[in-house]
């Protein structure tokens, strides 16, 4: 075992001496390399809610910069992974409700909130298109504005406008 991990230091080693980039992940993390991204709700397509400035929805006399995008879709559609990754997180929080986040690979994240459950584990590896949870409005925030999904793009450690990424269909 000693060995095997020796072995590998130096492969890593050797790789940065040559100028190549070292994934510290061991290739566990696919390597996102552009491209567009699967739309996270199939069938449903309707921003309520875009990104950047708007009113803040808790009180309309006050803006917010909204760090992603809502979709509108029925309790229970389905939302998928828009890109092959790993599954970061998964668990229910307060302000973003039942929400998951894929590490896609050079520090490419995609966000999923308000879920009525996720159906998937950190450290899950998923695919482009495959179901990680369903439509709801869990976060105790979100009462009353209706059923979405709240998608966002993460690189490296910035919010980034989903709309580079994203393609229909």
């Amino acid at each position: 075992e000693n060995k095997a991990k020796k072995e590998e230091e130096e492969r890593r080693q050797q790789a940065l001496q040559n100028g190549q980039t070292v994934d510290d992940n061991k290739n566990d993390v696919p390597s996102y390399s552009g491209g567009g991204f699967v739309w996270p709700t199939p069938g449903y397509y309707t921003v309520t809610s875009d990104y950047g400035n708007r009113n803040n929805p808790f009180d309309t006399s006050s803006a917010e910069f909204h760090k992603g995008i809502d979709i509108g879709a029925p309790n229970g559609a389905t939302i998928v992974s828009a890109a092959d990754g790993i599954v970061a997180w998964s668990y229910f929080s307060s302000s973003a409700g039942n929400w998951v986040g894929i590490d896609h690979g050079n520090g490419v994240y995609t966000v999923y909130m308000h879920m009525s459950y996720s159906i998937v584990r950190e450290g899950q590896k998923v695919s482009a298109g495959q179901t990680i949870g369903y439509v709801g409005e869990t976060a105790l925030l979100e009462s009353g504005i209706g059923d979405h999904v709240h998608f966002s793009v993460l690189h490296q450690g910035k919010d980034i406008d989903p709309a580079e990424f994203l393609k229909l269909g």
